[in-house]
């Protein structure tokens, strides 16, 4: 029986706190992963001598989908997001373009999002606040063609 309870009782310990880069920051809150042991860092886990400027990610993808009557419809899809701190700020779009069975092709662009996040950490709970806005450019027959606003 102790050995049990002290078997889980160090799983625990072990479970509670990863810091893959031996840094003294929580990877979950480490900013700057992969820094060098021997470096001093501040709380957010970047070295002191060096800004931390944000992280930018771009994604650019490509969809294609077919119907039962064959009618071809491509998906070009664009996301780009910049994160500083547990501030991000966030820009996607998907444009369409659609071939009918004698592969004329009618192309619409898609609505703009843009949106603004904040990330909350509460003991292992992790959350995101977001505020955004549609800006309509879709032609009414793919789109609803008005401007809206969302949170989540």
């Amino acid at each position: 029986m102790r050995f049990s309870l002290a078997f889980l009782l160090l799983n625990t310990l072990l479970l509670a706190y990863q810091d893959n880069d031996l840094d003294g920051v929580d990877d979950a809150v480490d900013l700057c992963p992969n820094t060098s042991f021997d470096k001093l860092v501040n709380e957010d886990g970047c070295p002191e001598d060096e800004i931390y400027l944000g992280k930018i990610t771009f994604q650019i993808g490509n969809d294609i989908s077919f119907d039962e009557f064959e009618q071809r419809t491509d998906n070009f899809n664009f996301f780009g997001n910049y994160q500083y701190r547990k501030w991000n700020i966030s820009l996607s779009n998907a444009n369409q373009t659609s071939f009918d069975s004698n592969n004329n092709a009618s192309t619409s662009s898609g609505d703009l999002y843009l949106s603004t996040g904040y990330n909350l950490n509460f003991n292992k709970i992790y959350s995101k606040i977001i505020v955004g806005t549609k800006i309509a450019l879709a032609k009414e027959e793919v789109g609803t063609g008005e401007n809206d606003y969302f949170t989540s």
